[in-house]
């Protein structure tokens, strides 16, 4: 649970027997997924609003599979 469940969430996501409720785990992991998405240290693959950060920079293509127009990866446009 540790890096997923933050200190303030340890409540409701675990009973007093130690045991995992489902519901405010599951809660508490969207809610993490949302702000990593939020902060793009995860992005969604072919998304516009939320997509990869190094798609959005002009002229430039990073990586050989950034953009898939059949030219040879130069390290620019």
């Amino acid at each position: 649970m540790d890096g997923v469940v933050r200190k303030d969430w340890r409540e409701a996501v675990v009973d007093d027997k130690g045991r995992i409720e489902r519901i405010p785990y599951e809660l508490c992991v969207r809610v993490a997924l949302r702000d990593a998405i939020r902060r793009r240290e995860i992005y969604i693959e072919g998304g516009r609003r939320w997509g990869d950060p190094e798609d959005d920079l002009p002229g430039v293509r990073r990586r050989p599979e950034a953009a898939d127009d059949g030219r040879p990866w130069t390290g620019c446009r």
